[in-house]
């Protein structure tokens, strides 16, 4: 899984446009980020569509659900996790794939 190719994959989803992707590719906590995860946050498109996009171009169908499927916390020790604010659920296998969505601006923020 690069960068580039989940960049490439949710920017096809009707919509939708890459705001970020952070990846923490350290054994260490990275202010809110795990070990050995990933935050992409997506601004427009639909929550399903994105999440499909991302199952397409991640290693997931390779690997146990249950390293795929986490909290906000988990041990991504042997694949890279997903965390974000959006979780929404594969089937039928039943992998979940989290992403975040840009906060809402404040009245007065520019």
């Amino acid at each position: 899984m690069s960068v580039v190719s989940l960049e490439m994959a949710i920017n096809k989803v009707p919509g939708a446009s890459v705001v970020s992707i952070v990846v923490n590719r350290s054994r260490d906590t990275k202010g809110d980020m795990p070990p050995h995860s990933v935050r992409i946050t997506v601004d427009g498109g639909y929550d399903r569509e994105i999440a499909h996009a991302i199952y397409e171009v991640t290693p997931l169908k390779f690997s146990r659900p249950s390293l795929w499927t986490h909290s906000a916390y988990a041990d991504c020790t042997i694949n890279p996790c997903l965390v974000g604010n959006v979780a929404v659920t594969i089937p039928p296998h039943g992998y979940v794939i989290r992403f975040s969505r840009p906060k809402p601006e404040q009245d007065g923020e520019s």
